[in-house]
């Protein structure tokens, strides 16, 4: 494996904020999010071993002082275990470009707007895959604003999510009475809010692909 050539590039797996913070410990993780690391490693290896995909990991890297811990609490402080990517995916990294963002959204992350204008205005290259956590925060924060920029430049790339490689986190489920009727609202449940993030990246025109086996050949 090596990391491929920008200008080699027809297609770019991107790897969303599977990192410590997120998945194994601290305030903000979810251990429940392990369970797509199968099929992200999966996707990994075959765009690795392929001359004309390359793969872009994209970690959640704070300042102290970072103005998103206003709207979340603090996670994934630079140089810490939390900023760094789970160890099931990490010996992977060094043949991918890794960006590190202080925001939900890599987009802002230095250099990856300049990487992704260099790839999208390539004849030759054609897709974009997104995979990682946390699907209605930072996969949706990466995807929408790719397509934008795509359109904005009137560049044909597709942008897609592969559905069963993307999760989001749970915190406290819905609280019903004995004939079904919800009592308390979840704070952010799981399966609610991927289906809202979904819906709002299919209206974007992004591709919602289920079976990551099936997108991988």
């Amino acid at each position: 494996m090596k990391k491929v050539e920008i200008r080699e590039m027809e297609e770019l797996l991107m790897v969303v904020d599977m990192v410590n913070g997120f998945t194994k410990g601290g305030v903000m993780a979810d251990p429940y999010i392990m369970h797509i690391v199968p099929a992200i490693r999966t996707s990994m290896e075959e765009a690795l071993a392929n001359p004309k995909k390359g793969v872009a990991v994209i970690k959640e890297y704070h300042t102290k002082k970072a103005k998103e811990f206003q709207v979340h609490p603090q996670h994934c402080l630079q140089g810490t275990w939390e900023a760094d990517l789970v160890e099931e995916l990490a010996d992977l990294e060094p043949y991918c470009y890794t960006f590190l963002k202080n925001s939900t959204s890599a987009i802002w992350a230095p250099g990856f707007l300049e990487f992704i204008k260099q790839l999208i205005r390539n004849p030759k290259f054609k897709k974009i895959k997104i995979v990682g956590c946390c699907t209605d925060i930072c996969v949706m924060d990466l995807a929408i604003p790719l397509k934008k920029l795509c359109d904005e430049l009137d560049i044909e790339v597709e942008i897609m999510v592969l559905k069963e490689a993307v999760e989001t986190f749970q915190i406290k489920p819905h609280v019903y009475d004995a004939e079904g009727r919800m009592m308390e609202e979840g704070i952010h449940d799981r399966n609610q809010w991927n289906q809202m993030a979904f819906q709002f990246m299919k209206q974007a025109g992004i591709k919602i692909e289920e079976g990551y086996q099936k997108v991988l050949k």
